[in-house]
């Protein structure tokens, strides 16, 4: 429920143009945190998080509590739609001026004549109706990466499975200064605290 409530905010919030906070993000920082909360409650499902090395210094101008919902939704829907015994990966690239984190599934996939709409408000597909959901999560998920400047892509085939590939500028080299040096700060004092206890 909570999260929920938390997604119908985000969604009217983009709905007025509402002023989003925004700050210097090292995007590999929210995915693993994203990761590392969705995991499938049943374990009937492989999770795995891959070449995240590869976006390790990739840094965006951006929301984090508004990006970790994006991703969240898309894994969440990944979970929803994949049979036991399937596979979700999360898949990082860098691009000259992009960055491109791809949400894959094994799961059930989504006919040609549906690719058009998914992103709708209040759209579900035919085949995934025998799943609960009010159809606004891939319609939010699409509005806060084209608030962030970016977009999501989408490739999918019925039976095999779906990709979604959320695409979001990076920030100018000269604004990223100082960025990867706090997250190396952060991590020292962490382990420095944990030391602390042995």
């Amino acid at each position: 429920m909570a999260r929920m409530v938390t997604q119908l905010l985000i969604l009217a919030r983009t709905d007025t143009s509402a002023t989003m906070t925004r700050e210097p993000l090292l995007v590999v920082d929210i995915v693993d945190e994203v990761c590392r909360k969705a995991q499938p409650a049943d374990g009937k499902l492989n999770l795995e998080c891959r070449e995240l090395d590869l976006v390790e210094d990739a840094v965006v101008l951006g929301n984090a509590d508004y990006l970790e919902q994006l991703f969240l939704i898309l894994l969440e829907n990944a979970f929803k739609y994949t049979p036991a015994g399937g596979k979700v990966e999360v898949i990082g690239a860098l691009n000259e001026d992009t960055v491109a984190i791809t949400v894959a599934d094994t799961g059930i996939g989504i006919a040609e004549s549906d690719l058009s709409r998914v992103f709708d408000r209040f759209y579900r597909a035919e085949n995934a109706r025998f799943r609960s959901g009010m159809g606004l999560g891939l319609s939010i998920a699409q509005s806060i990466a084209e608030h962030h400047g970016g977009k999501i892509t989408l490739e999918s085939t019925v039976g095999q499975g779906s990709r979604f590939t959320v695409v979001v500028p990076l920030l100018n080299k000269e604004d990223r200064v100082g960025v990867r040096s706090e997250r190396e700060q952060a991590h020292a004092a962490k382990k420095k605290d944990l030391i602390g206890h042995m």
